[in-house]
């Protein structure tokens, strides 16, 4: 019995004193919840919750105490302080890493950016430059924007004009001319001794005598077409090639930032496709700024001031146009007995040697009228040309 008591007494001493531990806690403020740890956050400092109202964490989510006193309970710590968020972007003008360095002057832009002259005064940039031929894609603007300027740079192509064929209608008009003289010979193949005769065209006329008698051979003078001519026609426009430049040309405006020191600017290098140099342009045609050696002229490729005119058409003079005239000699005075009794012959421009061997007094030549024949046409050249319009002067590096 005397070790029970002993024992229930040590019990009762313990159970005293875990009422007196209690009592200390409630006058001390104890909450009866613990402030909810505040959330993390990029670069927040760490959250503070007081007892016995809601805390607050800033860069966190607050935690909450509830609690008996104004005790206070310190909230969870806050996220640790970070960068501003991706690398630094090469040509904004602005220190996107926090390291001091804007640009042109951090490391992390070698061989993205470069330092270049600044842009000359009345002249705009820095930009681009495109070159690609007729046949070729030009490459597009950083970003996806539009060009500053597309157009046509080289040698201008101008093709001739594509003009309807030319045509000569049959000759007409004109008439049939003979000479005035013909000669006479006493022989038959117009040999030993001749004289010479006047003639009109279809009137007859008597031949001279030849050594005392009638001539035996003769020769009549020449007939020939005069003032024949061919309308022509054709020669009109049917298709304008559109002229074009050896190249096709783009501009492209590009963002100058920072990081250059000595006046100079910070420019992108230009991207694959692209000139390697950095540009500026003016708009007329001018020369390169100092600095700016590299001249590119560029065109409104689809303006020009053409002034291409097909030269339209001629006919050249009548060919193998003849006379259908015709000549007859007789054999006495009067034209009365004529040589042969069918159709007479022809007359010709250049008649030789009419030979006989009977005696021939008297002779009608009749010229006719122009038959036959054509105009060979001629196309007369083109005239005109084309020139280029609204011309940009692109410098580059």
């Amino acid at each position: 019995m005397k070790g029970s008591s002993a024992v229930w007494g040590w019990l009762l001493v313990l159970g005293a004193a875990a009422c007196s531990l209690s009592n200390l806690d409630d006058l001390r403020g104890t909450p009866d919840g613990t402030g909810g740890a505040a959330g993390k956050a990029t670069g927040g400092a760490a959250g503070k919750a007081t007892g016995g109202a809601s805390g607050t964490a800033t860069g966190g989510a607050a935690g909450t105490a509830a609690g008996g006193a104004a005790g206070a309970a310190t909230g969870g710590a806050g996220g640790s302080g970070g960068s501003g968020g991706g690398g630094e972007q090469c040509n904004n003008g602005v220190d996107d890493d926090q390291n001091q360095l804007t640009d042109c002057a951090d490391p992390a832009c070698a061989g993205v950016t470069q330092c270049v002259l600044p842009t000359p005064q009345n002249w705009s940039g820095p930009v681009w430059l495109a070159l690609a031929s007729s046949n070729d894609a030009l490459p597009s603007c950083p970003g996806g924007g539009p060009a500053a300027i597309d157009g046509g740079a080289g040698a201008l192509d101008a093709p001739q004009l594509t003009c309807t064929a030319c045509l000569c209608a049959n000759p007409s008009g004109g008439s049939c001319t003979m000479g005035s003289t013909g000669t006479v010979y006493a022989g038959g193949s117009c040999g030993s001794g001749s004289a010479s005769f006047s003639i009109q065209p279809a009137k007859c006329v008597d031949f001279p005598f030849v050594n005392g008698g009638a001539p035996k051979s003769f020769v009549y003078p020449g007939v020939s077409v005069s003032g024949s001519s061919c309308t022509s026609s054709g020669g009109a426009e049917s298709a304008r090639p559109e002229p074009s430049y050896a190249l096709r040309a783009r501009v492209c405006a590009v963002t100058a930032g920072g990081g250059c020191v000595g006046g100079t600017s910070c420019v992108q290098t230009p991207a694959s496709g692209f000139e390697t140099a950095v540009c500026v342009y003016r708009s007329g045609d001018f020369a390169c700024p100092s600095g700016y050696g590299k001249k590119t002229t560029i065109y409104d490729a689809k303006t020009f001031v053409d002034t291409r005119t097909c030269g339209g058409c001629s006919c050249a003079a009548p060919v193998g146009r003849t006379c259908d005239g015709w000549y007859r000699p007789y054999y006495d005075k009067g034209c009365v007995n004529p040589w042969g009794g069918g159709t007479p012959p022809k007359v010709e421009a250049n008649p030789g040697c009419f030979p006989g061997t009977t005696a021939y007094q008297s002779l009608v030549v009749n010229p006719g009228s122009p038959t036959g024949g054509s105009c060979p046409p001629a196309t007369l050249p083109q005239t005109g040309s084309v020139a280029p319009v609204g011309p940009t002067t692109v410098c580059c590096l």
